[in-house]
């Protein structure tokens, strides 16, 4: 099921494909604004046929004057997160975490499993309570106004929460009525997510026939059906090939293009690195560093390095080299230097001059995870295996 509110009026229903029912759930205005903790469920055995229909009868009736009740959300506020505790018994999941998203901006969530991640995108998005600090979205506090604020949240999780039967826009036009997007509303976002998100040919294709990397695009699709200015992704690329997770990246650049704020929660630094204009590294339920990637590798992750592969005399090439701060391992030699790039032509020129074979010689910059080394003493990955 998608994050948010369910309809301000009239009835929003969820398909149980298990034992082919529907359940017809009342609004807030039918029950006189109690929340949908309280509220009355009723169950219908139903076809898919029918359920269909409903589904798509359902999305004629959302015509809800938009317009009119549209808020006036000023995101140039940004979202604050500050000194926010959760602890399960004596363990803190996250330890006084404090930062703050700036609008339109990227913001990236690095860090291992157990780091807390998942425990604060859960607190972003009204789905788990916390025990102290305060948490605003575009200047509404989280606590005290929770309905309003999910209301401006997308999230989209890792797994995907489509249904089977159903096709790209039926799954759609579903997530749609549990925010009442109106008919109009509903096929300018259709029309935003064939283009951008390059669903338009499956948009009549179950969910079942469709490929792993396409499931995703459906499913950030209906996370987002309703337009929010802020989207929340939890590990949006985990198991893509290399290929799929850059065109994941290209639609999530577009939506920053788009005047989204976006935050990510990634353990795949590269991913960080790559897409995020600033980064929080997490460890231990703490922020231990945050900035942009660029000054955190430069400030935190060392020095840069050449990388010479010897073929032959890598002897000879220690000798040569000895002025040099460096560190051999078999035939790869790497030498630490602070201007790589100048240094690279006149070590070639020594170690060639005398003789010794060069395979290969590359310069190796600093990366998040050389930072995330510095600052906790171990690697990312030890955290995956």
């Amino acid at each position: 099921m998608c994050c948010g509110p369910v309809a301000q009026h009239g009835w929003s229903v969820r398909l149980i494909t298990e034992r082919s029912r529907v359940q017809i759930s009342p609004g807030p205005s039918i029950l006189g604004g109690v929340r949908s903790c309280f509220s009355l469920n009723l169950w219908l055995p139903i076809s898919e046929k029918a359920f269909k229909s409903v589904i798509l009868s359902y999305e004629l009736l959302l015509e809800a004057d938009e317009e009119k009740n549209a808020l006036n959300i000023d995101t140039s506020k940004g979202v604050t997160v500050d000194g926010l505790l959760k602890v399960y018994g004596e363990i803190k999941a996250l330890d006084r975490v404090s930062f703050r998203v700036e609008e339109n901006e990227i913001f990236g969530l690095l860090g291992p499993n157990g780091a807390g991640k998942t425990t604060l995108i859960e607190i972003l998005c009204g789905l788990k309570n916390f025990d102290d600090g305060k948490i605003t979205v575009f200047g509404y506090d989280l606590v005290k106004e929770a309905y309003l604020v999910r209301s401006l949240i997308g999230f989209c999780s890792q797994e995907t929460l489509l249904y089977d039967l159903l096709s790209v826009y039926e799954n759609l036009a579903f997530s749609a009525s549990l925010y009442s997007l109106s008919r109009k509303k509903f096929k300018e976002r259709v029309k935003f997510f064939s283009k951008h998100l390059r669903l338009g040919e499956f948009m009549h294709r179950k969910a079942e026939e469709l490929s792993g990397g396409m499931k995703r695009r459906a499913n950030l699709a209906m996370s987002i059906i309703h337009d929010p200015p802020l989207i929340i992704l939890d590990e949006p690329t985990v198991g893509f090939d290399p290929n799929v997770k850059r065109e994941f990246w290209d639609l999530i650049r577009s939506l920053k293009d788009d005047g989204k704020t976006v935050i990510i929660a990634t353990h795949d630094m590269y991913e960080a690195d790559e897409l995020c204009d600033r980064v929080a590294i997490m460890d231990k339920g703490r922020i231990v560093a945050l900035d942009k990637p660029s000054v955190l590798k430069r400030k935190i992750g060392g020095e840069a390095k050449l990388i010479v592969n010897v073929k032959k005399g890598t002897e000879d090439a220690l000798k040569l080299l000895k002025s040099y701060k460096h560190f051999r391992e078999e035939n790869e030699i790497e030498i630490f230097v602070k201007n790589p790039w100048v240094e690279m032509p006149k070590i070639s020129s020594i170690l060639t001059s005398h003789k010794v074979l060069i395979e290969k010689i590359e310069v190796a910059e600093p990366t998040l995870e050389d930072v995330f080394v510095k600052l906790t003493g171990r690697r990312l990955e030890e955290n995956f295996k």
